[in-house]
Formats: C-alpha cells, sequence, structure tokens
C-alpha cells in the first residue's frame, strides 16, 4: 500500500518533467508549394479581328492558272477581316505575374479570286483558317474596382486553306477546281485586356491583342492531286504536283502542246533557279475581343 502511495505523488512530478514527442511533418515540395494556396484562371474569348495589307495577299494577286496566251487579268477580294474564338486556362506564380497556355482559332472571310485570259475564265474561293496554342506569361496591374493584364505568348499555328471554285476553257469547257492545303509554323501574340469582377468568382473581360502567324509553306492536294504553291521566277504563282511523273500546273486545263511545253519548261526552271521558292505566309492580325474567366483556388 505504501508503494501505492508512493507512486500516486510521484507521477504528477515525472508527467511535468516529461518532454512532449512531436512529430514533425515534411515539408512540401516545390511543385506542390507552387500549386498550393494559388489562383487559378479558366476561360473563353471570342472576338472580331482586322488584317492589314500583307505580302501574303499581294503574292496571290500574281495567281495565273493558264499559261497559253500574253493576256491575263487578275482580281483578288480582300480578307482583312476575322472571327475569333479561344479557351486559356492561367495559374498565378508571382504576386503579379501569371502563366498558362490558350487555344483557339481565327476565321479569314472568304476570298475570292477572278482570273480572265483569252482562252479560259477562273473562279476560286479560298477559306483560310488558323490553329493555335500558345503558352502566355500575363502581369497584373491592379486597381480598386478593376485590374488590367499585359501579356505575350509563343507557340504554333496551324493554318487551312480550303479552295473551291471553277476553270471555263473556250476548247475543253467546264471543270471543277478543289483543293486542301495545309501548312505549320509559329506564332507570335502580344496581349492587353481590362478586366473586372462581376460575381465572387467571375471576371468579365474584354481588351486587344495581335495575332502573328507565320508557315513556311503549303502541303495538300489541289485537284486531287499531291502539290504545294510555288513562286515562279517571273513572280507569279503556280499550284504544282509533287508528283515528279505529272510535272505540271495544278491546272487541268491547260490547251495544247506548246502550253504543255511551257510547263515543263517552267518546272525545270523552278528547280534550277534558286530564288524560286514555295509561296510562305506571314500575316498579323489584330482582334478586339470580350469574354469571361473563372477564379479559383486550391
Amino acid at each position: 500500500m505504501k508503494i501505492v502511495f508512493f507512486l500516486f505523488f510521484l507521477l504528477p512530478i515525472l508527467t511535468q518533467n516529461k518532454k512532449e514527442v512531436t512529430i514533425e511533418e515534411d515539408e512540401p515540395t516545390i511543385a506542390e508549394d507552387l500549386i498550393r494556396k494559388k489562383n487559378f484562371d479558366i476561360g473563353f474569348r471570342l472576338g472580331y479581328g482586322y488584317k492589314p495589307d500583307d505580302r501574303f495577299e499581294t503574292e496571290l494577286k500574281n495567281f495565273r492558272n493558264d499559261y497559253s496566251t500574253i493576256y491575263n487579268y487578275t482580281t483578288l477580294s480582300s480578307f482583312k477581316n476575322s472571327t475569333h474564338q479561344e479557351f486559356f486556362g492561367r495559374v498565378k506564380v508571382f504576386n503579379n505575374s501569371k502563366m498558362g497556355f490558350v487555344f483557339g482559332g481565327s476565321n479569314f472571310e472568304r476570298l475570292k479570286l477572278y482570273e480572265n485570259s483569252l482562252n479560259s475564265q477562273t473562279e476560286l474561293n479560298f477559306r483560310i483558317k488558323a490553329d493555335f496554342i500558345f503558352i502566355t506569361y500575363h502581369f497584373i496591374f491592379p486597381f480598386n474596382n478593376f485590374f488590367l493584364e499585359a501579356g505575350v505568348g509563343m507557340g504554333i499555328n496551324t493554318v487551312s486553306w480550303i479552295t473551291s471554285g471553277y476553270n471555263y476553257n473556250r476548247v475543253l469547257g467546264y471543270s471543277e477546281q478543289k483543293g486542301f492545303l495545309v501548312g505549320n509554323g509559329l506564332g507570335y501574340r502580344m496581349d492587353f485586356s481590362f478586366n473586372k469582377k462581376i460575381f465572387n468568382n467571375f471576371v468579365f473581360q474584354t481588351g486587344l491583342f495581335y495575332n502573328y502567324y507565320t508557315v513556311p509553306y503549303f502541303n495538300g492536294s489541289l485537284n486531287n492531286s499531291q502539290s504545294s504553291i510555288y513562286i515562279n521566277p517571273n513572280g507569279t504563282i503556280t499550284g504544282l504536283s509533287n508528283n515528279q511523273a505529272n510535272q505540271a500546273p495544278i491546272s487541268q486545263d491547260s490547251p495544247g502542246n506548246l502550253d504543255q511545253i511551257y510547263q515543263l519548261l517552267l518546272i525545270e526552271r523552278l528547280e534550277e533557279d534558286q530564288s524560286s521558292r514555295r509561296l510562305d505566309m506571314r500575316i498579323g492580325n489584330l482582334i478586339l475581343n470580350f469574354g469571361m474567366s473563372l477564379q479559383f483556388s486550391l
């Protein structure tokens, strides 16, 4: 009994002197730290764009489908306007900085080309669309009731060129013209927007951004033949088949043996002349846009 009382009085003293044992948690990794307590944005934008005059449009005015005559006159409608749609996601990496991605596309208005010569008449409709995906960086300028964002981006773009129309030749009659060409290249962006919260987590934004698309050359199909577009030594542009067994411009209505001989000589000139090249594209598009985004944190 004495031992029991002794332990009873000694136990509080032992518990006071006993050190607490704590288990330390592992510190979060760099990747976890970047995600935790970060603000995320996801959203969409719609816009209307304007494209100024450029070299690509000027070169299309030199299109030639009929080489059989000296007289040839080509007119080209403008495709300055475009519609635009895109989706984006961003994460706040520093106090006033965001990084993310954006993907979407620009649809340019239909382009019409008319070519008249002594022997034939050609009408072609071109539809050009540019799809892209960019990596972006934005800097935030906060104010009391709104904030501004300025950013840049860079990535890849894919331009689709769809052709439809007809050619009427006095000797060979009517024939359908169709094609689908694709080109890939690098794209760039500059961005500025006004942003204002309209609900707890929803932000309305409007602004301007400038997309710059580049394509070194186009490949695809013209009149059921694997083809590309070339700039001839005389400055005109022509659709040429990639099949060396069928070395002729894509026009199926070239009348006469003299014209066929000229076409073969033209291709030999293209292969030998270092100044000849495939048609490339470098166009800029200024877009007025508006959209919505959802902000949330993890």
